[in-house]
This record gives structure tokens, sequence and C-alpha cells, in this order.
């Protein structure tokens, strides 16, 4: 709080010194004239600098004070503490690449499928049309939409027949009782 009371009396004392060698622009002429009227002190001040015996020894006693050194004092005073950039760039890319690599490895699970997902689509029945089959025992595909009424197949005892109505009986050989489907 000193040096800052010292940095404004050598700012006033420098403004005094120009004011009195009438080499003020308007703006600080009026903040030399709003810290005269602030306290009776500066006016002293003011006066004893504008007589002409004291402003030897008034300017001898500004040139004493290091201006350069006191400003240094102050400004290290009201220095901000340093925010290091680096380890926040380096978390916000973290999360990128974590984020990042999760949504990748989300999406190519979904996209692709597990294996047994890709196994049952390989084996998937397509759509057929309005149609009826019949497999027999050895794989045999009979379709009794377009076969003819009649018979159809013969296998291991079983005759299997269609009938006009569309009816499909199975009858065994040897035997007489019918099962119709």
């Amino acid at each position: 709080m000193e040096d800052e009371k010292e940095l404004i009396a050598l700012k006033m004392a420098d403004l005094i010194v120009r004011q009195l060698n009438a080499e003020l622009n308007a703006s600080e002429e009026a903040g030399l004239q709003l810290w005269l009227d602030a306290d009776p002190a500066h006016l002293a001040l003011y006066e004893e600098m504008a007589d002409k015996h004291s402003r030897g020894k008034a300017l001898t006693d500004i040139k004493q004070y290091d201006v350069k050194a006191a400003f240094q004092r102050f400004e290290s005073k009201i220095k901000t503490p340093s925010v290091k950039l680096w380890p926040r760039i380096a978390a916000a890319a973290a999360i990128l690449l974590v984020v990042g690599l999760g949504v990748f490895f989300y999406t190519q699970r979904h996209l692709e499928g597990s294996g047994a997902t890709r196994d049952l689509l390989a084996n998937d029945i397509k759509p057929g049309g309005n149609k009826a089959y019949l497999v027999l025992s050895n794989g045999k595909r009979v379709s009794l939409t377009d076969a003819a009424n009649g018979e159809l197949a013969k296998e291991a005892g079983v005759e299997i027949t269609k009938t006009a109505d569309g009816q499909v009986v199975y009858a065994t050989r040897g035997s007489d009782e019918e099962s119709s489907d």
C-alpha cells in the first residue's frame, strides 16, 4: 500500500511540474485538479512547488526517487499466479480420446453384430410365397400347392396322397387306418 501511495505521489509530482511548464493536456489538467481538491495537503504541496524558490528543492527530491524500481516493486505485488495450460489441454485430449474410442467400439459392435448373430443371419430362411411344402424323411421337398391330386410319395411303409378337396392323407401299408391333416 505504501508503494502505491509512493507511485501516485510521483505521478502527481510529475503532473505538477508539467503543469508549471504548461505541458499538460485537458484530461491531465482535470486529473490534477481532482487530486488538488481531494486534500488540503495536496494544495499545499502544489503551492510549495509553484514557489520559484522551493521549486528547485522539490525537483531535487523527486529525482531522488527511482521511479522504475518503485514501479517494479508495485508490479511484483499485483502479479497474478500463472495458470499452466498444458495440463488442461492434455486432460481435454484424454477425455476426447476415451469418448471417441467408446463411440467407435460401440458402433462397430452394433454394426457388425456378434458371431452368433452373423451365423443366424447366414442360415436365415428366405421369405417364401403363399405355398405349402411337405418335407420327407429323405430331405425331398414336395409342393402341396403345385402337386396334382393323387399319390404324392411312398416311403417306409407310408403312402401320402392328396385328395380332390386339397386334403393330405397318410396311410400305412397293410393297415386300413387313415390319418388326415
